[in-house]
């Protein structure tokens, strides 16, 4: 009887803190302080690259150091290598190729 009520009272504690977290964490960077490898979804990366355009490289480094959930620089690289620009629509929001060049060239 007593392990249970330690056990309930151990998962209401998980539940509580990952309600906590999931305001300013995403699953992926929830699950990855668990696993060592996993893919990083779109969202996070975005996140990321918003962090790391605002900090600049040693403070995005800083806080991989410190053990934030982050993708790693060279994954940010890569996506920012690999990404594709699509056309953009009247409706769309300004986002111009020269700002862009710019944020790649802070990256890389």
């Amino acid at each position: 009887m007593l392990l249970r009520k330690k056990l309930n009272a151990a998962q209401n504690e998980l539940q509580m803190m990952k309600r906590k977290v999931s305001g300013f964490l995403n699953d992926d960077q929830i699950e990855s302080l668990h696993k060592k490898r996993m893919p990083w979804s779109e969202a996070t990366i975005t996140a990321a690259l918003q962090l790391r355009y605002s900090l600049g490289d040693k403070g995005y480094l800083h806080l991989l150091q410190l053990g934030y959930p982050l993708p790693s620089y060279q994954t940010l690289c890569r996506h920012v290598r690999n990404a594709t620009i699509p056309p953009q629509q009247p409706s769309a929001a300004p986002t111009s190729p020269k700002k862009i060049m710019v944020m790649v060239k802070k990256i890389n």
